[in-house]
């Protein structure tokens, strides 16, 4: 496939996506939340650092999973965006519905405390998760994300933390994606430069994928 159809491709399945999670109910949305939160929970047991993120609106939402892993001792970190740059991270230090919402996409963010390097290596590799949204994910964990690059820019294997991830995750530390069951599909059109889960976890459960 040509990058200019993989491009149309992927814009088209964002609009689906997108407009699926806009018409979903809002009860259904917290009940399928609650089960997220849930198996991320468990997914993370064990981790001593929580590479997460806070919701968008119409995002699948794990906040509930953040603050039981906060209550626990977890250090939990939280994506910075800044247009054009890779992630920063900051620590999750109270409860997150006190964050502000900061830049362009007004994301709930704490204030920087690491870089994406310093955020993989703040805790052994086996007791590191890294937890990142998607539009969805395919059955081999290729990732479609919401088209800024700020992921594949930070974690991808040509990311500036990419090397590091990969060696890390060969030494045990976790990598798995959240979405909707229904964002989980066969195939996804893919780019050398995107970034892949070891996993997906959503409000029916946790999926292994195939390397």
């Amino acid at each position: 496939m040509s990058p200019d159809c993989a491009a149309d491709e992927k814009a088209q399945l964002r609009a689906r996506v997108r407009a699926a999670r806009r018409s979903t109910a809002p009860a259904r949305a917290a009940l399928a939340d609650a089960q997220l939160s849930a198996h991320v929970t468990a997914w993370a047991a064990g981790a001593q650092t929580l590479i997460a993120y806070a919701a968008l609106p119409f995002e699948p939402c794990v906040d509930a999973a953040l603050e039981a892993a906060r209550s626990r001792g977890v250090r939990v970190l939280l994506p910075i965006a800044r247009p054009g740059r890779a992630l920063g991270f900051g620590a999750l230090d109270g409860p997150i519905e006190g964050l502000p919402r900061a830049g362009r996409w007004q994301i709930r963010e704490p204030a920087p405390t690491h870089t994406a390097a310093e955020a993989l290596l703040a805790s052994p590799a086996p007791s590191t998760a890294l937890l990142v949204p998607g539009l969805a994910f395919d059955r081999a964990g290729m990732r479609l994300g919401n088209g800024g690059g700020f992921y594949d820019r930070t974690f991808g294997p040509d990311g500036g933390a990419g090397p590091l991830l990969a060696r890390l995750r060969s030494a045990g530390l976790r990598v798995a994606g959240a979405c909707r069951a229904a964002e989980v599909v066969d195939a996804l059109p893919r780019a050398p430069w995107d970034l892949r889960a070891g996993a997906a976890l959503t409000e029916a459960g946790r999926q292994e994928f195939r390397a």
